[in-house]
């Protein structure tokens, strides 16, 4: 029997969407209440960005895609280059002097991620659900910058909210992270208040550097698309569909302890 080129192209898309599938199962095992928020479409097509950014790693076997696919999740799915994480970084970064199995790596990150967990979330992610709902509850009182004192008052937010995260990330890795948003909310967004520039940092510092363009995230990019609203209100829609977020994420936390 002659299997033709078009035939073997066939079954190995049917081997990757079944893959998919698998994939998707596994984020809705992993993170239920995100993934209900999710159209079945939007979780395929965020799984499998999620496994092509994990080849880009070298990440093909299984293990090593679910658990990248788990860190897109828990850090945002720019994890790997997120000032935040610099140690993702370094443990993907390629090795010429030393051959190192992406089980190894995966392994090797997997070490290091539950040690940081552990440190800055705490147990059953108590440090971390604290510190979303002192933020949700800043928001909805109303958070005021000072474009004097715009990044001294920002890290100062960001200690106060989550000083365990704040301290294991760094002063130097936050400075740097409130720069880059503050250029993207500046110049790409057309914001223009202190306090609309300060919650793109801010959603930066609680979903992941690249929050805006998260695939598991779809409401805030297409929050941000939306090209006939002015940018303040995409702002005014941003702040209100976090706090919904925001208490969505603490509500199904506390049903669920």
């Amino acid at each position: 029997m002659i299997i033709r080129d078009a035939q073997i192209k066939a079954l190995e898309g049917a081997a990757v969407d079944n893959f998919v599938l698998e994939m998707g199962a596994h984020c809705r095992d992993f993170s239920p209440h995100l993934c209900k928020t999710l159209k079945e479409e939007q979780l395929e097509a965020a799984v499998r960005e999620g496994i092509s950014r994990a080849e880009t790693h070298g990440f093909t076997h299984r293990g090593p895609v679910r658990f990248y696919l788990d860190l897109m999740i828990v850090f945002g799915s720019g994890f790997d280059t997120d000032p935040q994480y610099p140690w993702v970084a370094e443990i993907l970064a390629p090795n010429e002097e030393e051959e190192i199995s992406q089980l190894q790596r995966s392994e090797a990150l997997h070490e290091k991620t539950a040690a940081y967990l552990e440190e800055v979330d705490g147990e059953k992610n108590a440090y971390t659900l604290e510190a979303l709902q002192d933020l949700s509850d800043r928001i909805k009182a109303g958070l005021t910058f000072k474009r004097e004192s715009f990044d001294a008052d920002l890290l100062e937010l960001m200690k106060e909210v989550h000083p365990r995260k704040y301290e294991k990330t760094g002063e130097d890795a936050l400075r740097q992270l409130i720069k880059n948003k503050r250029e993207k909310a500046l110049k790409e967004l057309g914001f223009k208040e202190p306090r609309a520039v300060a919650l793109i940092v801010i959603l930066a510092f609680a979903f992941g550097h690249q929050f805006d363009a998260d695939p598991f995230l779809p409401w805030i990019s297409r929050t941000l698309n939306k090209e006939k609203e002015s940018p303040e209100t995409k702002a005014e829609e941003l702040e209100r569909r976090a706090v919904i977020w925001l208490e969505a994420v603490l509500k199904n936390a506390k049903e669920n302890k």
